[in-house]
């Protein structure tokens, strides 16, 4: 009982030290009063327990840094652990946000073997038919979505209007898992459960990268790639350079917490919404 608190102890000392930083980057109070109190409920998630708290923290910061939100209920961003580290990895409703900011929209559809879908394309014609029946799926089980999901559908609108479509099965999905370091035959952690967010996030993620969208998203795409595949990024210098900066975690549980890793600086947000 008593490592807990002092853990819980330990993580309030290290988000106090950057809560002027959070305050800085929200400018909002209220909000940073309300990112605060979120992030300590989730850097005292039992699923991080093994992880150091300035990674925990460095991840928050970082979430806040993009002006995510850090409930994973919201499915905005991920803090999941990796080698004693926790990681950060942009959910499928933090692309659509990063999607939206730049001008473009997006909607994906998660495809199970009780629905009705067909795609057919000739030409620059694009035919899609898809009618789901959400009566016969069973998605609250984490073992029938994984049992069932087929494919992923994505569709994105650019600023004029364009719409552009993507068809993603579960089999090119999972080979993308799979490469992950902390995943392996079968979905584990995470992956088992919310495979369908983490599935339409991977499609997401691919149809983005055939698009041309802002250097500033799919510099975000390369950084959250980078870090599910377990590399310790510099986000500010990868902003900055547009291509990915890998830098060293630290392991020593001090709370001076390096703004320059896992950090994209207000700064650079402001003027990436400028100029998208």
């Amino acid at each position: 009982m008593a490592t807990a608190l002092t853990r819980t102890d330990e993580i309030k000392r290290g988000l106090v030290s950057v809560q002027k930083q959070l305050q800085s980057l929200l400018q909002d109070k209220r909000k940073s009063d309300r990112f605060m109190a979120t992030a300590l409920a989730v850097a005292s998630d039992r699923n991080l327990s093994a992880c150091t708290p300035e990674s925990i923290i460095g991840c928050c910061v970082a979430a806040a840094q993009l002006d995510l939100n850090i409930d994973k209920n919201l499915g905005q961003v991920y803090i999941v652990p990796y080698k004693g580290a926790a990681q950060l990895q942009i959910g499928a409703r933090g692309y659509n946000v990063l999607l939206d900011r730049a001008g473009w929209k997006a909607k994906v559809f998660p495809v199970y073997s009780t629905d009705e879908f067909s795609y057919e394309f000739n030409g620059w014609d694009e035919i899609i038919k898809y009618e789901p029946d959400y009566d016969a799926r069973e998605t609250e089980s984490p073992k029938w979505v994984i049992s069932n999901l087929d494919k992923v559908f994505t569709a994105i609108k650019s600023p004029n209007g364009e719409i552009f479509y993507n068809v993603m099965s579960v089999g090119e999905i999972e080979k993308i898992r799979q490469k992950s370091p902390n995943q392996s035959a079968q979905p584990s952690s995470i992956w088992f459960d919310w495979y369908e967010e983490m599935a339409i996030k991977t499609a997401l993620k691919r149809h983005i990268k055939r698009l041309p969208i802002g250097d500033s998203v799919q510099t975000v795409v390369a950084i959250d790639e980078a870090t599910e595949k377990g590399k310790a990024v510099d986000v500010r210098k990868s902003v900055e350079e547009g291509a990915v900066i890998e830098a060293e975690l630290t392991t020593d549980p001090a709370y001076d917490v390096d703004l320059n890793v896992m950090v994209m600086t207000k700064q650079g947000a402001d003027q990436e919404s400028e100029t998208t």
